[in-house]
């Protein structure tokens, strides 16, 4: 494996930690602020951001179209060299999931 696959494959390891840790750190703050409504006085409303702030709330990053076309590419080529996927051009989550069963 060269320096620079390893790089991208760890690149896309740590995107991807980051990724679900905000996903939990989401879910969280909505169930909370789910359970806590029905405590409210009438008339107020409580949102998820009222209850903690989230360094990520104020980083709205927009991805342009052509970051992503760049992103997807890098995903298909570390996964097909790990052997992940049958084609290079052949991107599917559930191929993915069903292999690692």
């Amino acid at each position: 494996m060269l320096p620079r696959t390893f790089y991208l494959a760890l690149q896309g390891f740590y995107e991807y930690n980051d990724y679900l840790q905000k996903g939990y750190w989401n879910r969280m703050r909505i169930q909370t602020t789910l359970l806590l409504q029905p405590k409210m006085k009438k008339g107020r409303r409580l949102k998820p951001q009222d209850l903690i702030k989230l360094p990520w709330d104020e980083k709205d990053k927009q991805v342009t179209e052509e970051n992503a076309k760049e992103t997807e590419k890098m995903t298909r080529d570390i996964l097909f060299k790990w052997g992940e996927l049958d084609k290079p051009e052949d991107l599917k989550l559930s191929k993915i999931k069903n292999k690692k069963k």
